[in-house]
């Protein structure tokens, strides 16, 4: 898998993720572990960033589905226009909730 991000390679390894700033934190980041402050200001300034795709291919309602669980942040994510059938841009072609 194909990403930029410590904190998404540790979550990818199974591993605990480096101890970071959530002022640090890119919204996927910060939905994949659950922030939900951070990801309501990153989508605050940019609602598009909902409907993005991280350098892996996954949204954030990617990550924060499969890893942190958060109804709160996909509640947001969705209400901002994020696609619950978007299909990851990459090998797996996984949508949100598979």
């Amino acid at each position: 898998m194909t990403h930029d991000s410590h904190v998404l390679a540790a979550l990818y390894a199974g591993e605990a993720p480096p101890a970071v700033d959530d002022a640090s934190l890119d919204v996927f980041e910060a939905a994949a572990l659950g922030r939900r402050g951070r990801v309501e200001e990153l989508i605050a300034a940019d609602p598009s960033r909902a409907r993005a795709a991280a350098v892996d291919g996954f949204t954030a309602l990617h990550l924060v589905a499969f890893f942190s669980g958060d109804a709160g942040i996909a509640r947001l994510l969705l209400d901002v226009g994020a696609d619950p059938s978007a299909v990851a841009n990459n090998d797996m072609q996984v949508t949100p909730l598979n």
